[in-house]
C-alpha cells in the first residue's frame, strides 16, 4: 500500500466521522426543540398509558372530544372527561358526574407519540404510568 491509498482512507474515514457526528447533532437540536415546546405549550395527551407497577391499569386520552377512561387490574372501568389547568401539561380528572376525581401530568411525549411519561395523582397517591400507544383505546360498557 502506498501512502496516497493510507491517506484518502483517512480521509474517508475522517469524513465519514464528521458527517455521523453532524446528523447526530442535527437530530439533537430536532429533538431537544420538541422537548421544549412540549414543555411550553403543552404535549399531545392522546394515547394509551399503562401503569408501570405490576398491577398494570391502563389509562387512555382522547384530546378531541376531552375524554379519558382508566381501566383497573380487575377490569373495573372509570370514565370522564378531563380538562387543561394552568400548567399546560396538567389536566384535572373530571368523573361522569363532572366531580373532580384526580389530576395528571403528562411529563412528556417522543415526537412519534409513542413514548411518554404520565403521572396520576388520585386518593393522596401518585402513580407512573408508560405510554404504549398514541391512539387511545377506550372500553364500551
Amino acid at each position: 500500500m502506498d501512502k496516497w491509498t493510507v491517506s484518502y482512507r483517512a480521509i474517508a474515514l475522517a469524513l465519514g466521522i464528521a458527517l455521523v457526528g453532524a446528523g447526530f447533532g442535527l437530530w439533537s437540536a430536532r429533538e431537544t426543540a420538541v422537548i421544549k415546546r412540549g414543555l411550553a405549550e403543552g404535549f399531545a395527551i392522546n394515547g394509551m398509558f399503562q401503569e408501570r407497577q405490576p398491577g398494570r391499569s391502563t389509562l387512555a386520552f382522547l384530546d378531541e372530544e376531552g375524554r379519558w377512561q382508566h381501566v383497573d387490574e380487575h377490569g373495573d372501568v372509570m370514565n370522564g372527561t378531563f380538562k387543561r389547568s394552568a400548567d399546560p401539561n396538567g389536566f384535572v380528572l373530571l368523573d361522569e358526574a363532572g366531580g373532580e376525581c384526580g389530576s395528571v401530568h403528562l411529563a412528556f411525549t417522543s415526537k412519534d407519540g409513542l413514548h411518554g411519561t404520565l403521572y396520576l395523582q388520585a386518593d393522596d397517591e401518585i402513580v407512573r404510568f408508560d405510554k404504549t400507544d398514541r391512539v387511545p383505546a377506550f372500553m364500551e360498557q
